[in-house]
């Protein structure tokens, strides 16, 4: 897997200003109520909800650690026994001892959510949203842009993974899945495959490379 894939998308994140103005300008008019309550209402609620999370986040990483944690649990739960301990092997290493499933799981989930959060807390985004606060150094435009951003990857979210979804709105941690969708993506799909009885041997060997590769 290419654990670079999350530092070049918050990197990638902070650059995009022009993309970032026009979701402001579109989210600034939506809660502006000229479209009708229902769209002003789902933005306050959207923007309540990033807050939470940034506040959560200030002094700890526990919100992004957390939703990295909920999807890789949820992946290692989809896995055949002996696909799991082969891919256990495959990030442990060959010389592992299986310590009862459960154990060896909590292990390696832990493992790859702390190398992911390593790679997310230096970057720019992240220190902006978390670290000095977004809204102290850049226009009201930005804010906004960025906040529609993270609203329109929960509502994917919402819409593609509802399960995965659900459990993270129930932490208050959908709206902070943008920061860390580029690298969720693959474990995502591999996912709804298990869900939707998609998954066939050659189908699981397929997207473990995606992942894993």
């Amino acid at each position: 897997m290419d654990y670079k894939q999350v530092a070049t998308a918050i990197y990638d994140g902070i650059t995009s200003m022009p993309l970032d103005l026009v979701y402001g300008a579109k989210r600034t008019y939506l809660g502006s109520g000229a479209l009708g309550s229902e769209y002003k209402l789902r933005n306050e609620e959207e923007n309540e909800r990033l807050f939470r999370s940034i506040k959560m986040g200030i002094d700890n990483r526990k919100p992004i650690y957390r939703a990295i944690q909920i999807i890789l649990d949820d992946f290692f739960n989809s896995l055949p026994d002996e696909v799991k301990h082969k891919v256990y092997t495959r990030i442990l290493g060959s010389g592992f001892h299986m310590a009862g499933r459960t154990a060896t799981q909590i292990l390696v989930v832990r493992q790859l959510s702390q190398y992911l959060v390593s790679q997310i807390v230096d970057r720019a985004l992240y220190q902006r949203l978390f670290k000095f606060g977004i809204w102290s150094s850049i226009n009201t435009a930005l804010i906004m842009g960025v906040i529609e951003r993270a609203a329109l990857a929960s509502r994917q979210l919402l819409a593609q993974h509802p399960d995965t979804y659900y459990k993270l709105r129930r932490e208050n941690l959908d709206m902070i899945y943008f920061l860390i969708e580029p690298a969720m993506e693959n474990y995502l799909a591999f996912i709804k495959a298990y869900r939707n009885k998609e998954l066939t041997y050659a189908r699981i060997n397929s997207e473990l490379n995606k992942i894993f590769s």
